[in-house]
């Protein structure tokens, strides 16, 4: 059985208000954390703060943004964003608006992107000739289609090499974002055997995304079923559910 949903959303997403900060402090914070165009040509901003004593310098690039099948985030060099400023400073203590548009024509699907914001080396070296400490971020950049359609389907699991695969699909117009995946063995008393959880990720638009959940190999031979439920962060209210049966036990499936 093949678990699906679907829904027209007047939205892909929430913009996040708190504010990210570079590294392992609030030296920089960028608000908000994700960007949402709602069509090309299209202006919006991002919020850049400097909390330290010292001047920050950056450099801004843009990249189209799609995913492996594993989640792995692949990026590829664009001019189809518009951006200003693309190198600038950063006082201590002062705020930056960095302008952000697309210049692309309408798409039926969302365009995706990333702005990666990298900190460049001071100008001087620190006066006890430590090592400087550079910052990077990577802010999504969503351009809507003019229908928003959330749609998302998960295949039947599969058994192999200590592992669960489940494959989830995105047939929809924009990206959800999977919060995650949860996947429990059942004996034939419906009994769960095992359970497992793994963190979710985004699913941008017609991109499959195969997620590997650990599971004991010794209890393959007592499984008759392998449930799994996912949860979004975004795109759908409901998780979706499918129920995988296995007869003769999931080993070697």
């Amino acid at each position: 059985m093949l678990a699906q949903a679907a829904a027209i959303v007047a939205a892909a997403g929430c913009l996040l208000a708190m504010p990210h900060a570079f590294g392992g402090t609030a030296t920089i914070n960028v608000t908000p954390t994700q960007l949402v165009l709602p069509r090309p040509g299209a202006t919006t901003s991002l919020m850049l703060r400097n909390e330290s004593d010292e001047p920050a310098r950056f450099q801004v690039t843009g990249h189209r943004w799609s995913n492996t099948s594993d989640g792995q985030i692949a990026l590829e060099p664009t001019s189809d964003l518009i951006f200003f400023p693309t190198v600038f400073t950063l006082e201590p203590r002062q705020t930056r608006r960095l302008r952000i548009a697309c210049k692309l024509a309408a798409s039926a699907r969302e365009l995706t992107y990333r702005l990666i914001l990298e900190q460049l080396p001071a100008l001087q070296r620190p006066p006890d000739g430590g090592v400087q400490m550079l910052m990077r971020a990577s802010v999504p950049v969503f351009v809507q289609p003019s229908t928003l359609i959330a749609k998302a389907t998960l295949a039947p699991a599969s058994f192999a090499r200590d592992e669960v695969q489940v494959d989830l699909r995105n047939h929809g117009t924009v990206h959800v974002r999977v919060q995650e995946i949860v996947v429990r063995a059942e004996d034939a008393a419906g009994a769960v055997l095992h359970e497992a959880r793994v963190a979710g990720w985004y699913v941008l638009p017609e991109e499959t995304r195969r997620f590997r959940v650990p599971m004991p190999s010794a209890i393959c031979e007592r499984v008759r079923a392998i449930g799994v439920t996912a949860t979004f962060a975004s795109g759908f209210d409901k998780p979706l559910v499918e129920r995988t049966p296995t007869p003769a036990g999931a080993c070697g499936g």
